[in-house]
């Protein structure tokens, strides 16, 4: 119900406009042109621009096309907007902040997908798209899970195995479910990251009074910004909880969307500990991953 509120809050605030001022899609970033009229649902498709498999989410409102796409070798979105024109033909195009051009996708949406090409600037050539209308991605716990056992981690987890695992420049990893419009959203996945000893200031947890707690500006001194952290034990782990921890939600490159709602775990293992949180509604199955959790040994 909550995540149900938080989309019916990026709606209307995507509806929400200032006289005179230029029409976003705010759900789409960098922001791209408003849909008109009354949206249809998106079309999800699944093919390959030239020989590249990519995943892309299509949806008209009048005559504005909006569309996010994403090379399955990289899982980076790519948004365009443009023009839904007579006979189902379509011309969309990717933009930098300052509308510089860097990509045109043209073609004609048809019964069981769509037919176009897919032209950059600097490349003498546009490149055929081939694209299959499929079922919308899953970001729930449907389908088959996988394991993930990586000997720099002091605990192994299971995830779904449809997400893709992205270790960042950091250490930490990201797990991203495959719906590109879902990808808008910055911060839209479940990141874990881990360290050594408790540190509040990285785990996000204190304990004071023998008692664990969280909360933005909390500390010993201050319990009055505290909340009660959820507590229990596992086969040498502790678990610590902060869920329903307030979250803002921005668009990539979009800007402020709306407050949202997340998840939050801290697993605590000897002098180790590994935090996950989400943002969205990825972040409905974080307690399920918490759940599959198991210590190294």
């Amino acid at each position: 119900m909550r995540f149900a509120l938080l989309m019916f809050a990026l709606m209307t605030m995507v509806q929400a406009q200032t006289p005179g001022e230029k029409e976003y899609q705010t759900g789409r970033c960098p922001h791209t042109p408003a849909l008109e009229g009354d949206p249809t649902s998106p079309y999800w498709l699944e093919g390959t621009i030239g020989q590249e498999p990519v995943r892309m989410v299509l949806e008209r409102g009048g005559e504005v096309a909006v569309a996010t796409f994403y090379y399955t070798a990289d899982w980076v979105p790519v948004f365009l907007g443009g023009r839904w024109k007579e006979g189902d033909n379509i011309e969309v195009t990717a933009t930098t902040e300052d509308d510089t051009e860097t990509g045109r996708l043209e073609g004609r949406l048809t019964t069981s997908g769509f037919v176009g090409t897919w032209t950059q600037p600097g490349y003498n050539n546009a490149v055929p798209v081939r694209l299959k209308i499929v079922p919308q991605p899953k970001c729930d716990a449907s389908g088959p899970w996988k394991l993930f056992d990586d000997a720099r981690w002091p605990i192994t987890f299971s995830y779904p195995a449809s997400w893709r695992v992205t270790l960042q420049d950091d250490g930490d990893l990201t797990l991203t479910c495959p719906d590109p419009e879902q990808m808008a959203y910055m911060g839209f996945n479940i990141w874990l990251s881990q360290g050594r000893r408790v540190d509040p200031e990285a785990s996000g947890f204190f304990q004071c009074v023998g008692q664990w707690r969280y909360g933005l500006g909390c500390d010993c001194e201050n319990l009055g910004n505290c909340e009660a952290a959820t507590v229990s034990h596992r086969k040498g782990m502790t678990i610590l909880g902060g869920d329903e921890r307030e979250w803002r939600v921005y668009c990539r490159n979009g800007g402020y969307v709306a407050q949202g709602d997340g998840h939050y775990h801290v697993l605590l293992i000897d002098d180790r500990w590994v935090q996950l949180y989400g943002m969205g509604p990825p972040s409905g199955l974080v307690e399920r991953i918490v759940a599959t959790g198991k210590r190294r040994r």
